[in-house]
């Protein structure tokens, strides 16, 4: 870099020693920022704009991204375009190593109900003359590419939502008449035993003599941002069946659900809130089935 540097430098000395007309100039740009009010938590608004940077701008990011979640601040390096040097004549032995990145620090600050986007653009030189021209982006086509990362942030933040589920344990008793507190158990055992067929599924407990049986179920998937690499999240529910003469009762506390809902996305693949309450009807509606269809071999 310090010999780029040097290069460009005694380039330029040389040819406004001679009268040539090349001159270096050194590009400034306004601060460019906005606010942005919502409906969204300061947590929220957080994650939305940390999802942001490292999804639309993860082919753009240089360097590591600085995040504080107590005040709300996050910044990083985006790499905006770069500036080359014409490769034809007198530049020409400078030329090919002769590109400037055009970095600018974005800085979003978020709080209750709004954040705000800070982009500068980092000072940097080019060498302007009559003779030679230049690729890359001119004044104007930066500053739109500095418009489009504001709109950008701003589309993302008004079209996410991120949802948050809590669920109520669901419970269902179930009354079965002629059968007793040991065969229950083995029909509720073979049920579970039959319904655990994912290697993720554990049935963890069993007491005869209380009549209980648990056992973690991996119920699906959950998708916090689909277009985001790996983030896929396991939905388990804690299922706990607990029998005596002629009566058993299932209990299904599932995982909370924490995931993104788009504007422009209708259908949302994984498991969301109802998806979710749909698995735990059918579950119950499975268990009371087996129940009634089922004879003990105890």
């Amino acid at each position: 870099m310090k010999k780029i540097m040097f290069c460009q430098l005694a380039l330029v000395l040389l040819f406004t020693s001679c009268g040539t007309g090349y001159e270096i100039v050194q590009k400034d740009f306004p601060t460019e920022q906005t606010t942005i009010n919502s409906d969204a938590s300061k947590e929220d608004l957080f994650k939305l704009s940390h999802l942001w940077m490292r999804t639309a701008l993860k082919n753009n990011i240089k360097g590591n991204i600085s995040e504080d979640i107590n005040s709300g601040m996050l910044a990083g390096k985006v790499l905006i375009d770069g500036f080359y040097y014409n490769s034809t004549g007198l530049a020409s032995g400078y030329s090919n190593s002769a590109k400037t990145e055009i970095l600018g620090l974005t800085q979003i600050d978020v709080k209750n109900n709004q954040a705000q986007i800070k982009i500068d653009i980092e000072p940097f030189t080019v060498i302007e003359s009559n003779y030679l021209e230049t690729s890359g982006l001119n004044d104007d086509e930066i500053k739109n590419q500095l418009n489009n990362l504001m709109d950008s942030y701003k589309n993302f933040i008004s079209n996410h939502k991120i949802i948050k589920t809590n669920f109520d344990t669901k419970e269902q008793v179930i009354n079965i008449e002629n059968k007793k507190k040991n065969d229950l158990y083995v029909i509720a055992n073979k049920w579970m035993v039959e319904k655990f067929n994912n290697a993720k599924s554990v049935v963890q407990f069993s007491d005869k003599e209380a009549g209980v049986v648990t056992g973690k179920y991996l119920i699906g998937e959950v998708f916090f941002y689909e277009q985001q690499d790996n983030s896929g999240k396991d939905v388990f529910a804690l299922i706990t069946i607990e029998v005596k003469d002629e009566a058993a009762k299932i209990s299904l506390n599932p995982d909370d659900l924490e995931y993104l809902i788009s504007n422009n996305l209708k259908e949302k693949s994984g498991l969301n809130k109802e998806k979710l309450e749909n698995h735990l009807e059918v579950l119950a509606s499975s268990f009371e089935s087996y129940l009634k269809n089922n004879q003990s071999s105890f």
